[in-house]
């Protein structure tokens, strides 16, 4: 299956960046045909690893399309008319922007994925609303759970 991946790989290494190249790296690791259409800066070429460079090669826009960043920009990448469309939020704090809600609430994006409880609880407590609480899917990116595990509170 081909997958194109959106989403700032290069620069500065902010929250997007990271989710971005794990859940790449996690899609690829899968054995997923994986294409990351991404801001590429001069020279990138030489920051990048093997399997990520052979991503940002590929030319996936019209595959099924996880978009990684603002939802106020998916307009952008949804103009590819992609197989399906998929966009990740992350979020830190109770509560997320509200001039999300357009973006999330349209039709074209058919899932909204968060990485965990704690994001899905800011887009409940922000909207409330059916058409966005009905596309959200906890996808937790890659946790080693035999390190990271839910302990009883006697331990």
């Amino acid at each position: 299956m081909k997958i194109n991946i959106v989403g700032d790989i290069y620069g500065n290494p902010t929250g997007f960046n990271c989710h971005t190249r794990r859940f790449a790296k996690a899609f690829v690791e899968k054995g997923y045909d994986v294409g990351i259409t991404t801001n590429a800066i001069q020279g990138y070429e030489y920051y990048s690893e093997d399997w990520l460079l052979n991503c940002v090669k590929k030319d996936y826009r019209k595959e099924v399309t996880i978009y990684i960043g603002n939802p106020i920009f998916n307009y952008k990448y949804l103009t590819n008319k992609p197989v399906a469309f998929i966009q990740m939020c992350v979020w830190e704090g109770k509560f997320v922007p509200r001039y999300w809600k357009k973006s999330l609430e349209n039709k074209a994006a058919a899932q909204i994925w968060v990485p965990s409880i704690h994001v899905r609880d800011a887009l409940i407590n922000t909207f409330n609303n059916e058409t966005i609480n009905n596309k959200v899917r906890i996808v937790p990116e890659g946790v080693d759970r035999s390190i990271y595990y839910k302990r009883n509170r006697e331990d």
